[in-house]
């Protein structure tokens, strides 16, 4: 979709595939982590490619560039990925004329995209509101659009209650106001740079490079066809943002307006959760930047495109190889586990774990459902895991008698407890082995003795 984009904008094939590739290889300075000795400190060629380690994986490693500009953010964010593709969907079917057909299947997308990830919902709305002023400006059916928007928060509502009456944004840990992004989120240790708003500068230089740039000449250069027949001020006040919000242009506009909003405000608990925004904005960038480079390759300017194409990948083509040479990690199917072969053949599809340690890969195999699960997938989706958390904490330690324990899972229907042999510490606690064994039925251990599942409603038999 990004190639489409990037080709209908500008009319050249090439500038398509250019687009692609400034997205796989982030505009980011990453490579001066990579190269200065300070950092990694790599050599040669055959030191860049036998890489396994990130130079830069902020905030995380106390490094400014972040962790979320990569390759590697789409190949472990899947749902991410898919849900910039029903944003672009639905978007592009409102944009367009309007037929009943388009828009029931905007609001069949829609709908979907509340269940799939909020915050890109969030952003979709923004891409319609601004979509829809652009249609009143050149005189088009906005109202049809205004009416596919309504339809759409109010398809929006189940999620969106769902989410109210379970999350991090009802607490002040939710939607909150909190100018830039995660800029102060490490120490500054590359430089001494004590005002708040140039290290907010230097961090986003850091991190999209010249991208935001390059892409503002590209938005400069898609000229929009219009008729300049100016009589008096109020028509050149209308013929400016007309041209202002063409609809070439209107994508650019409503990148911008999404990095503002996510330099604002913080939607979950992490304020790194935000970089779902600066993926999207990223994306559009690339295609204008795309649409600009493509101009220069030709004639006398064809070095410059090409040393911008270089400039703009360069970051990414240095954190390709950890991806590239990352530690493969084996995932046994049905089949292959004999805990898993059990949990199918012995539990309801409808059953519920309580999963104590880390890893609960056969009950994800089989399908049947965690009580608490993946915790940053949850709570990046807007889920209250500090409620639960809070909960699991006291169960590992020993904290419930066996008549609270009971009232624990038959509220919330849990039938089974998994855990593991190797101690972790997924829920930040020590966990009371000791507990577990005099608390619940075992009923099944696996041939190497690594996973352990208990009856969790054997303490209401007692």
């Amino acid at each position: 979709m990004v190639y489409l984009g990037a080709t209908k904008l500008s009319g050249k094939i090439v500038a398509g595939l250019i687009a692609v590739i400034l997205i796989l290889f982030n505009s980011s300075l990453s490579w001066y982590y990579y190269l200065s000795d300070s950092f990694l400190g790599l050599k040669s060629i055959g030191e860049i490619m036998g890489n396994k380690v990130f130079g830069s994986f902020g905030p995380y490693d106390d490094n400014i560039i972040s962790a979320f500009w990569s390759l590697n953010v789409y190949i472990h964010q899947r749902h991410l990925a898919f849900a910039f593709v029903i944003f672009a969907l639905a978007w592009i079917l409102i944009s367009l004329p309007h037929s009943s057909s388009k828009k029931l299947v905007a609001l069949v997308l829609i709908a979907l995209l509340s269940w799939v990830n909020i915050a890109v919902l969030a952003m979709l709305f923004v891409a319609i509101s601004i979509t829809i002023f652009s249609q009143y400006l050149h005189k088009q059916s906005w109202k049809k659009s205004l009416i596919t928007l309504l339809l759409g928060i109010l398809l929006s509502f189940p999620s969106l209650l769902l989410i109210m009456f379970s999350s991090t944004t009802s607490t002040s840990e939710g939607i909150r106001f909190l100018p830039g992004f995660i800029y102060y989120g490490t120490t500054w240790h590359e430089f001494a740079i004590e005002d708040k708003f140039l290290r907010w500068i230097v961090y986003w230089f850091m991190n999209l490079g010249l991208l935001p740039i390059i892409s503002f000449f590209g938005f400069l250069i898609l000229k929009p066809s219009l008729r300049s027949n100016i009589k008096n001020k109020k028509e050149a006040v209308f013929y400016f943002l007309k041209s202002i919000f063409a609809s070439n242009r209107l994508p650019f506009l409503v990148a911008w307006a999404i990095f503002i909003i996510a330099n604002i405000f913080v939607f979950a608990r992490d304020p790194a959760t935000n970089h779902k925004f600066i993926n999207l904005v990223i994306i559009i960038w690339s295609v204008y930047a795309a649409a600009f480079i493509v101009k220069l390759l030709k004639g006398k300017t064809m070095v410059f495109g090409v040393l911008l194409i270089l400039i703009l990948t360069a970051g990414g083509f240095f954190d390709l190889w950890p991806i590239v040479n990352a530690n493969k990690h084996t995932w046994k199917d049905i089949p292959a586990s004999d805990t898993a072969i059990w949990i199918k053949n012995n539990t309801a599809p409808e059953s519920v774990f309580l999963n104590i340690t880390s890893d609960f890969n056969p009950v994800m195999s089989t399908g049947r459902r965690l009580y608490f699960g993946p915790e940053y997938i949850n709570w990046s989706l807007g889920y209250n895991t500090l409620r639960r958390l809070a909960e699991m904490q006291v169960i590992i330690s020993g904290g419930l008698d066996q008549d609270e324990m009971c009232s624990f899972v038959q509220r919330n229907k849990i039938d089974y407890v998994i855990m593991t042999s190797a101690p972790d510490t997924y829920l930040e606690r020590n966990i009371d082995y000791e507990y577990f064994r005099n608390t619940f039925d075992l009923l099944f251990s696996n041939e190497i003795g690594y996973y352990f599942i208990y009856d969790a409603k054997s303490p209401c038999s007692i």
